[in-house]
């Protein structure tokens, strides 16, 4: 039965699998992304895009490169004269006119207040972010098979990522977390190719990946120690021993100026469209608002760059130079986080370790343990029975090599970092982590005897247990979290972001509530989600409420953190010793009093 099996699989084209697996998680990531409300970072992404387009001004949202923001603008604009919305821009209030940066003002008033239908706007928002996710699942398969030439590990690959449901927690909103996951596998794939061949094609297509890289995110930044590590040491591993090792360092030199120079005129070009119309005086203003500290390196970065953008054939990078400074800032500045029952204003080290443990399928967790127990045990007799061929080996691997140390990379910066917002933060490791359990099942447990039948039903365990959560991808977690405990362990992205305000309007016409007390997280207008039910807004320094109490977990847990540093605030006392009558999409507590 198994060799049967095993025989049609191989008769099937790699593209049939592709496009079916591709069908399947359109279905799941437009399907969910329809379930969920507007998130807490999409509100200011969303006006930030649109600005883009119709204004050309990038004052709103610096701190974040613009290409998918850029996209959702366009396809908003787009949408907008298919569908005839007369979409309106608020460019005409205090928040655009006599501020800069006011993008979280500017994000409420153009879905929420300024007579555009939010919901439509969401949607082709939405949809450039959905298009790269599916693009992404072609893309792993084909660059994976090129690289390794086994069509197995390119299908696992493929359907490790297709059921990830934290990559289709992200892979449906206007963030940037997706796009920048998937241009650190593009760069390194083209990497790969241009060490192989360093002709003028990989030259230019690697420029572009970079730039794509660049342009998605400021942590993308990463890739340039790898890329210089990596490409050196290609180099003195192929012609060690030999006059060539010189020489081809010297054209890796040359090639890394050209690549800069193309990678700078392209990012140039980007933000000359989103800031065509965006005068010098405000991109000023934008500066000496950007880093309000009164201290000297804040000084010295407000000085710098400002003679930058003021510099001739600069003004446009120095755009680019401000988020990467914004970003510096922002992490050195830290977050507030909750984890497991305890609150930092800084960050724990065992966030990121723990964020993936729980929130990623115990499938994956349990093949990679099982594939870096077996590496340790196999890989060194591999490399010792090669002999003298050692380093053919090695340069025959420098793809999965390069994927390795970028994701060690990663998880060294993540840990130290003062940002602990959620597994989205730690996603290009997760995403390159598929390719290495694919590879590790095929080309190490397999060999080892390990029943073929069983990976099988991990596989199949692994994209049931993803289709059964369908919608709730954001809160995913694994059964060691526990059953509807996931708010005593995470906030924020995490858990909480905002998502579920369409799942409680649901609730209260299923309980016939027509009024609500609420203390939600999150930057949507709850009065649009729920139009038919009474909102009244609370806090916890409201005390307890007569009737149904909704409650984001983040606000819950944070009122708190704010007890702890402020003796006269009032937390939710009166809640704590009890468990939530309904939790709603896992993110928000409903509570029912009858009495004080």
């Amino acid at each position: 039965m198994v060799a049967k099996l095993l025989q049609i699989y191989n008769r099937i084209p790699l593209r049939v699998f592709t496009i079916a697996i591709t069908l399947i998680l359109a279905m799941l990531a437009f399907g969910s992304s329809a379930g969920d409300s507007l998130t807490v970072d999409e509100s200011p992404h969303i006006a930030a895009g649109y600005s883009y387009v119709v204004e050309g001004d990038y004052r709103l949202n610096p701190e974040h490169p613009p290409l998918l923001k850029l996209l959702s603008g366009i396809s908003i604009w787009v949408g907008d004269k298919l569908t005839n919305q007369n979409i309106y821009f608020p460019n005409n209030i205090p928040a655009w006119t006599d501020r800069v940066n006011a993008q979280w003002d500017m994000g409420y008033a153009f879905l929420f207040n300024s007579g555009n239908d939010a919901n439509t706007i969401i949607w082709w928002a939405r949809l450039p972010t959905i298009i790269v996710l599916l693009f992404g699942l072609p893309y792993i398969i084909y660059s994976v098979f090129y690289h390794t030439k086994n069509k197995s590990i390119a299908l696992i690959s493929g359907v490790l990522y297709a059921f990830s449901p934290n990559v289709i927690a992200h892979g449906r909103l206007v963030t940037t977390d997706l796009i920048a996951s998937l241009s650190f596998l593009i760069v390194i794939d083209i990497w790969i190719r241009y060490l192989q061949n360093q002709s003028v094609k990989n030259i230019f297509y690697l420029i572009l990946a970079i730039a794509f890289a660049f342009l998605s995110k400021f942590s993308t930044i990463l890739l340039l120690p790898l890329l210089v590590l990596t490409g050196f040491a290609y180099i003195i591993i192929k012609d060690w021993g030999d006059k060539k090792v010189l020489k081809r360092s010297l054209i890796l030199i040359r090639d890394f100026i050209i690549i800069a120079l193309g990678v700078f005129m392209v990012i140039n070009l980007v933000y000359f469209i989103t800031m065509r119309n965006m005068s010098i005086e405000t991109q000023l203003q934008l500066v000496q608002e950007s880093f309000p500290q009164d201290n000297q390196i804040s000084e010295f970065t407000k000085t710098t760059l400002s003679n930058i953008v003021q510099f001739p054939g600069l003004q446009y990078f120095g755009q680019y130079l401000l988020g990467q400074a914004m970003v510096v800032q922002r992490v050195g500045g830290g977050n507030t986080t909750f984890l497991l029952g305890k609150f930092t204003n800084q960050s724990f080290i065992e966030y990121f370790p723990l964020t993936y443990l729980l929130k990623e399928n115990l499938v994956i967790i349990l093949s990679l343990l099982s594939t870096l127990l077996a590496s340790i045990l196999i890989i060194p007799i591999k490399l010792k029975s090669k002999g003298k061929k050692w380093r053919s080996s090695i340069l025959n691997n420098w793809y999965l090599i390069n994927i390795v140390i970028m994701i060690l990379i990663y998880w060294f910066i993540s840990i130290r970092g003062n940002l602990n917002l959620g597994i989205r933060h730690i996603l290009p490791a997760v995403i390159l982590t598929y390719i290495i359990i694919a590879f590790g099942i095929v080309k190490i447990l397999i060999p080892l005897r390990f029943s073929k039948v069983l990976l099988s039903v991990f596989l199949i365990c692994y994209i049931a247990a993803t289709i059964l959560i369908y919608p709730s991808y954001i809160s995913n977690l694994n059964i060691l979290a526990g059953q509807n405990q996931g708010y005593q362990i995470f906030t924020d992205s995490n858990l909480d972001w905002g998502q579920d305000l369409k799942r409680l309007n649901n609730w209260t016409k299923e309980k016939n509530i027509d009024t609500l007390y609420i203390d939600y997280f999150g930057t949507a207008d709850v009065q649009y989600y729920l139009p038919n039910t009474k909102i009244i807004p609370v806090k916890s320094t409201d005390g307890p409420q007569i009737g149904y109490t909704a409650i984001s977990a983040t606000m819950f847990q944070d009122s708190f953190y704010k007890r702890q540093n402020d003796q006269n605030y009032q937390e939710y006392w009166w809640l704590a010793w009890r468990s939530p009558d309904y939790i709603i999409g896992s993110s928000i507590l409903i509570y029912y009093n009858d009495k004080y």
